[in-house]
């Protein structure tokens, strides 16, 4: 069993390194190689995170949890070809399937590397999220790290496939598992539709408190991942390795914060963490429109970092510990589509003020939404 978790967990390294050492170079990629307008860039981003929904809907509310395994192994496979397709997309709509296409292996290894960690271990799944959330972070970590390098010395298309063939090395760890596809049984007498489930976890505090939490920071992630590339290379002159470096600083404070849970998991430091991390990410965000220092624009940064490694594991262990393990796979799919909405929204709304607005104003803008929702999670959060 502990082999099976470390190998998920692995993966969960692989998929974070594809996804997270291509981000922040997609808007540079799209404006350079494509042509694309400043206003594009939002909607073309957000591609990835409406397939993202609507495959998480799918897999989440009508695929059984024994097949979790086999959709991991498939989503892998897309993760691999995605940045390829990238390189070859030859137009901003070309790129925007591709987009869609990354965004459904991105939300299936996501949500099957969550659940798979939750089912296997019983009912508390402190440990076993934390360690998952612990590699995820590794792999966010390193994915800078290698794209800062390669950068440095290649091109952005060259760095996509670079990044497919690492993925790559995942493929031993997803078959052995998909071998071991039948220890993910089913207690469920059936699956709950997503009326049910909203009806049911929504009622709940513990649970509207995470989703709420989550949500408002990926509005931050989404618009930040969106408009800091551009905004860092024309206002700083920053180059892509440049980029990409304090991209790498950001999610090494995310393995040190992620550290953390593991020995520290009690239900009262959680929630106040949870609540000190988003209003601290919000108050960067502002920061990060006002500073007009590139030195001190780039730690500022990176400190968001801090952010990323507290909010999402806490919100997971708080919905994962509150739910049953019958229907877990239902609660994880529901929690996780806030990240999306999010990453959907933010850098839409990014887009649209970016036609009236620089990219600095746009930045304190996209921190007004967080904020309120801040105000509701701290209101539900309290009486937990």
């Amino acid at each position: 069993m502990n082999k099976i978790i470390i190998f998920n967990s692995v993966i969960g390294t692989f998929y974070s390194i594809n996804n997270v050492a291509i981000t922040p170079l997609l808007s540079l990629f799209a404006l350079t190689y494509l042509n694309a307008t400043k206003e594009e860039l939002g909607y073309i981003m957000s591609a990835f995170f409406i397939a993202s929904v609507v495959s998480k809907l799918i897999i989440g509310f009508l695929i059984k949890q024994r097949y979790l395994f086999t959709l991991q192994a498939f989503s892998l496979l897309l993760m691999i070809l995605s940045p390829i397709l990238y390189v070859f997309s030859g137009n901003v709509l070309g790129f925007a399937l591709v987009r869609i296409i990354h965004g459904f292996g991105f939300a299936v290894i996501f949500l099957s590397c969550l659940t798979i960690a939750t089912i296997l271990i019983g009912e508390r799944n402190d440990f076993s999220i934390s360690v998952l959330m612990t590699f995820a972070a590794i792999g966010m970590t390193l994915a800078p790290l290698l794209s800062t390098i390669f950068t440095f010395y290649f091109d952005i298309s060259t760095t996509f496939l670079l990044i497919s063939i690492i993925t790559c090395l995942s493929l031993p760890f997803s078959l052995y598992l998909t071998s071991k596809k039948s220890l993910l049984f089913d207690k469920a007498s059936k699956k709950l539709s997503l009326k049910e489930i909203t009806n049911s976890f929504f009622k709940e505090k513990w649970f509207k408190s995470s989703f709420l939490a989550y949500f408002a920071y990926a509005l931050i992630y989404g618009a930040i991942t969106t408009y800091i590339p551009p905004y860092a290379r024309q206002s700083f002159g920053f180059a892509d390795y440049q980029i990409t470096a304090m991209f790498f600083g950001l999610f090494i404070f995310t393995i040190f914060t992620r550290i953390i849970l593991i020995k520290r998991n009690e239900k009262s430091f959680l929630k106040q963490i949870l609540l000190s991390s988003l209003i601290f990410t919000i108050s960067l965000l502002v920061l990060l429109g006002i500073i007009k220092d590139p030195i001190l624009f780039a730690f500022t940064f990176v400190l968001i970092g801090i952010g990323h490694g507290f909010i999402y594991p806490i919100a997971a262990i708080l919905v994962s510990n509150s739910s049953p393990p019958e229907h877990r796979l239902e609660a994880n799919t529901l929690f996780l589509i806030s990240f999306d909405l999010g990453n959907v929204i933010g850098p839409m709304v990014a887009s649209l003020m970016v036609s009236f607005m620089p990219i600095n104003h746009v930045l304190i803008g996209s921190a007004v939404l967080p904020t309120i929702i801040w105000v509701l999670v701290v209101k539900s959060i309290n009486s937990i």
